[in-house]
Order: structure tokens, then sequence, then C-alpha cells
């Protein structure tokens, strides 16, 4: 269990970066960034089915891996675009902390299968719930016009579509990797990955229209691109192929009522990096709602932990 967290966690610190990515690939957009992002992704991945041996998975049929690929599209082509839209309509921290509705909505549906008391669940839930409120409470108040605050409703917008599509994935991810045979880690990624290449393109195909996409005008001449190259690599092999890799063991290794909790831990980590690339405090709201999301996540996971004791204990 101790290993399945710690992978949750630097999952998040992984994926965290995907908040700040966007603002450092200027004058490129952040779908440009989405593009250049998991076409690396995708880049690994094939390499990684082509070279290495056990990735390959036989004996898997053409159903599992077309749904390996779906689910690249599902959880990182269509959650990533949708959630480059809303940091750049509400900014970094709200488009951060509305993704922590997704610890919150996984844990009900893992909670179905796993069993556990409705009642060791509720002060977790409702501390992050209180959590996202404050924070996008406070953030809509201090919009000075409203058409500022209509830009930051077109954000939250956009992050819900984000958490739709996530919660999807995860869902569907942790069934597929407690249920498939001769399932291969590493394989399963690499899958993920060429699903959130082909995904992404035609993301950016439907972007494009709406003035998304810069990288067709701007093109990718060295050193006007740099930015954009680097943040690509670095959040396609890091925080893409790394990170899913970890999650991946998440999921193996935790009940979605807990794995999926320690998923707030990207927007935590996106919240603190924000931070940091603003140089700046958070105001008093802002650390009162981000504490009582990391409450939230330590009773929650306090809550499993002692549930899973309580039953062993039982079964002996």
């Amino acid at each position: 269990m101790l290993l399945g967290i710690l992978a949750g966690l630097a999952t998040g610190a992984l994926w965290g970066l995907i908040f700040i990515a966007p603002l450092a690939v200027a004058p490129y957009s952040g779908v440009d960034l989405a593009i250049g992002r998991y076409l690396a992704f995708m880049a690994v991945s094939v390499a990684v089915l082509v070279f290495w041996r056990h990735a390959r998975m036989p004996g898997l049929s053409l159903t599992t891996v077309l749904n390996g690929i779906w689910l690249g599209v599902l959880g990182y082509s269509i959650f990533y675009g949708f959630l480059v839209i809303a940091v750049a309509h509400a900014g970094v921290q709200v488009s951060a902390v509305v993704l922590g509705l997704l610890p919150i909505i996984l844990a009900l549906a893992g909670n179905v299968s796993a069993g556990l008391r409705w009642r060791a669940l509720a002060l977790p839930l409702v501390l992050l719930a209180l959590g996202l409120l404050i924070v996008n409470g406070f953030a809509l108040m201090d919009a000075g016009t409203p058409a500022a605050r209509g830009e930051i409703v077109f954000g939250i917008v956009a992050a819900l579509c984000s958490v739709a599509s996530w919660v999807g994935y995860g869902i569907l991810n942790a069934r597929a990797v407690a249920t498939i045979p001769n399932l291969d880690t590493i394989g399963w990624t690499s899958l993920q990955g060429v699903g959130a290449g082909l995904g992404i393109l035609a993301f950016g195909l439907a972007a494009e229209p709406f003035g998304y996409v810069n990288l067709i005008d701007l093109g990718l001449a060295w050193p006007d691109a740099k930015n954009l190259l680097v943040w690509s690599l670095l959040t396609g092999v890091l925080g893409g192929w790394i990170a899913t890799y970890f999650w991946n063991v998440a999921s193996s290794r935790l009940p979605l009522v807990l794995s999926g909790q320690l998923y707030v831990s990207e927007p935590a980590f996106g919240v603190v990096y924000g931070f940091l690339w603003e140089g700046r405090w958070p105001t008093v709201p802002e650390a009162v709602g981000i504490a009582a999301v990391f409450g939230g996540v330590l009773v929650g996971i306090a809550a499993v932990g002692k549930a899973r004791r309580a039953a062993q204990a039982f079964s002996q």
C-alpha cells in the first residue's frame, strides 16, 4: 500500500507541471503545448513497444489493445485539451482547484465496489469540497468586472469538462488494470501513449478554427520555438510516459476509493507550482482552501487504511 501511495504522489508531482507549462511557452498556446507534449509521449510509447519485448503483451485481444488506446485519448488528449483552455481563461489556481473535484467523484465511485462505510468518507469529502468552494468562490468575488467573471466561469466549465473525461478514464483504467490477464504496466502505459498522441492531433484540428492553435503561424524554428520544444519533451516524457507508469503502479496496488483521493496531489502540486511561478504567497482564503484539500486527502488515506486493517483483522 505504501508503494502505491508513493507512486500516486510522484504522479501528482509530475502531472502538476502541466499547470505552469502553458505559461512558459508564450506566444505559443496551451493547445500547441498539448500537441507537442502528447506527440512526444506517443514517440516514447512507440519506441518502447518496438524495442521492449515484454511491453507487447502477447495474447491480448484487439479489443483490449483498442481499449488501451481509447483510454489514452480520453484520459490525456481530451483531458489536457480542455485543461489548457481552462488555464487560459480562469488561471492556474482556479483550474487546479476545480480538478480537486476528481478525488471526490472517484472516491464515491470507488466506494461502490470497495464497500467502506460512507461515514468514514464523510469528513475527507467535506474537507475537499470546502477547499474547492473557498478558492473558487473568492476568485469569482475578486474578479473586477462581469467580463472577467465570465472568463473565469468559462474556464471553470472547461475545467469541469476535464474532470468528466478523467473520471471516466480513472474508473475504466482501474477496472482494466484489475481484470486484464498478463497485463504489463509498461506496455499498458505505452498503449495509452499512442492514444494520447492520436487524440491530440484530432483535438488540435478541432481547436484550430477557434484560435487556440498558433503553431501553424509561428512554426518551429529554433530558437523561437525553444521553450515550446523543451516543455513538450519535459511534460511528454516526465509528465506523460513516466507519470502514467507511476499512476498504473498506484492503480494496481490501491483501491479506487484511495487512488482517486491521491489524484488531488496533481492540482495541489499545480497550485504550488503556480505560486512559485508568480513569485507570491497564497492569500488567506487560498491558504485555507488548499489546507482543507490537503487535509481531506490525509484524512481519506487514514480512513481507508483503518478500514483495510479492520477488514484484515476480521478475516483472521
